[in-house]
């Protein structure tokens, strides 16, 4: 019998990453959706953070149906969050950007003096729409992990989360500035702000999308997203350079937010590439004490909606890319992102361990970032009552946008 058979299954679990509608083109449905899935009889939960791309407008919604039912007797707690884009260094990003658009403006300036009007000059960010501030996420786009992209292009995933009022408050400040300082078709924020406004967050690395797997990828450069595999840091020269460069990543994080505060995320699905993310963050783990967490990645919110969120990420680019493609088949799906329990996650973590040997030994680790017993969240609603962090703290941040999303916009109805 494996180790894993007599392991007591994780007791509870709160998804620390999840995403809505307001995830344009890549989440489906209100955030109360999400949370009356969440906290149905079926589910069993009592918790759930909202992590949406680059902007916190469904956030509101989210606080408004959490307020109706425990008003109704319901024990929930909402947690407030953004899954950001982030670089390392805006300051680099912008040097590099506008190195770019330099290039592009003696184009344009070479093609009006010469008057070569008759001939075609390749001018490719006229093609880059900046979209007026909607993000529009692009999953196919996220996992190539910014392969063949000049650096300005280049983005990756990082999920923040408030752990107290003090939190929210930099939670708002963080996207406000990354809009101000780090937007081009994607708001940005970098180590220094969030260094400048870390009190009250916590930080996971996020899906294949983020940094680390960025760094771990970028490793293989002439290998496709879909032939990334466990075995390839099997090498230990290869396993040493990885290594070493996701423990100098670890440094500028702790640096940022400090060791409390940073955690290395885990999913399980069918993609490999996954799952040598998941083999080199556990290892990372155990050379640098930084606990993992286990997370679903939520993006519809029940398990009979993956077709329908399918169907919406295809009319994101319609005119390009709907006709040529068709919905695929719930066989052929990589992954299914709806709100997970803790049986769910545990079941899917049971398929991986039986699938890839690395994991044999690391059971009670997974177990551990599964229930995330190590992140400590402040109860909102008593700070509220207490210190009215509301008016005080975030100037009435969450009650503003109330106010813009009036209750029966929030998903109630639907």
């Amino acid at each position: 019998m494996s180790k894993i058979q007599i392991i007591t299954p994780p007791k509870r679990f709160t998804g620390l990453h999840a995403h809505t509608s307001f995830s344009t083109f890549d989440g489906l449905g209100y955030p109360s959706d999400h949370i009356d899935f969440i906290t149905s009889e079926q589910q069993g939960m009592d918790s759930w953070a909202l992590t949406d791309h680059g902007n916190g407008s469904g956030l509101a919604h989210a606080y408004a149906h959490a307020n109706k039912i425990q008003k109704l007797g319901k024990k929930y707690r909402q947690l407030y969050g953004l899954e950001f884009y982030f670089v390392p260094s805006l300051k680099t990003w912008q040097e590099q950007y506008d190195a770019h658009r330099r290039v592009i403006q003696d184009q344009k300036d070479a093609k009006k003096s010469q008057k070569l009007a008759g001939q075609k000059v390749l001018i490719d960010a006229e093609k880059e729409v900046e979209q007026g501030g909607l993000i529009v996420e692009n999953e196919d786009e996220t996992r190539s992990t910014g392969k063949g992209k000049p650096n300005w292009k280049r983005y990756y995933h990082l999920v923040v989360i408030a752990k107290n009022s003090v939190g929210l408050g930099n939670l708002f400040t963080l996207v406000k500035k990354s809009y101000k300082y780090g937007f081009y078709r994607f708001p940005r924020i970098d180590f220094g702000l969030l260094r400048e406004h870390s009190e009250g967050l916590v930080v996971s690395t996020a899906c294949v999308g983020g940094l680390p797997s960025g760094i771990i990828y970028n490793h293989f450069p002439d290998m496709k997203f879909s032939d990334l595999t466990p075995d390839l840091v099997d090498d230990p020269a290869v396993y040493s350079s990885v290594m070493s460069k996701l423990q100098n990543m670890t440094d500028y994080f702790v640096d940022s937010v400090g060791i409390d505060n940073f955690f290395l995320e885990l999913q399980f699905n069918s993609l490999s590439a996954q799952h040598l993310t998941n083999k080199c963050l556990i290892d990372l783990s155990e050379k640098t004490g930084i606990p993992i967490i286990a997370t679903a990645d939520s993006h519809f919110p029940s398990p009979n909606k993956w077709e329908a969120r399918e169907l919406y990420k295809k009319l994101g680019w319609m005119g390009s890319k709907l006709d040529e493609q068709l919905l695929p088949k719930k066989e052929d799906m990589k992954t299914m992102l709806y709100p997970k329990n803790a049986i769910q996650i545990w079941d899917g973590f049971k398929e991986s361990h039986e699938q890839y040997d690395f994991y044999k030994g690391h059971e009670e680790k997974v177990k551990e970032g599964i229930e995330s017993l190590k992140i400590q969240f402040d109860n909102f609603a008593k700070q509220e009552q207490e210190s009215g962090f509301n008016k005080a703290k975030c100037q009435g941040a969450l009650e503003v946008l109330l106010q813009l999303c009036p209750q029966e916009d929030s998903g109630e109805e639907s």
